[in-house]
């Protein structure tokens, strides 16, 4: 399981990603915007931070620019969900790091669990049996 920091300002869409990365087994910690998201990781530790581009008051690049400097947060990894054209906020974040941009598409859900599972999939769920080699394997 893992801990995944849910930044996006439409209740709506943060509830359904929410709803599904919950239902994927991970732990989903919620905010509004980049100043709740601030806030959240100042007290709290995650794996993941899924970030929207668009925001009021503080938009999903400023929050990059304020998280990359401080160094505990410097190598956080962060998937950017946007409406906006790719290739834009592609250049627009080249400089943070940004790990992948999933358009916000009638396929996000599907490309979302995909990047999870690559990015957190190391993070075992507690309790859950981890396989073994075998005495064959080598």
């Amino acid at each position: 399981m893992a801990r995944i920091l849910v930044v996006e300002d439409e209740v709506d869409t943060r509830m359904v990603l929410g709803k599904f990365l919950t239902v994927a087994g991970h732990e989903v910690i919620p905010a509004a915007n980049g100043w709740e998201a601030l806030l959240v990781l100042d007290t709290t530790s995650v794996d993941l931070i899924l970030l929207d581009v668009m925001m009021p008051g503080m938009d999903g690049v400023t929050f990059l620019q304020i998280l990359r400097q401080a160094k505990k947060h410097k190598d956080m990894p962060v998937v950017l969900v946007t409406a906006l054209e790719i290739a834009d906020v592609a250049r627009r974040t080249r400089a943070f790091g940004v790990i992948e941009i999933l358009p916000k598409t009638q396929r996000l859900l599907d490309d979302l669990m995909k990047t999870v599972h690559r990015i957190v999939g190391h993070i075992a769920t507690p309790g859950a049996k981890v396989d073994e080699p075998s005495p064959t394997d080598n």
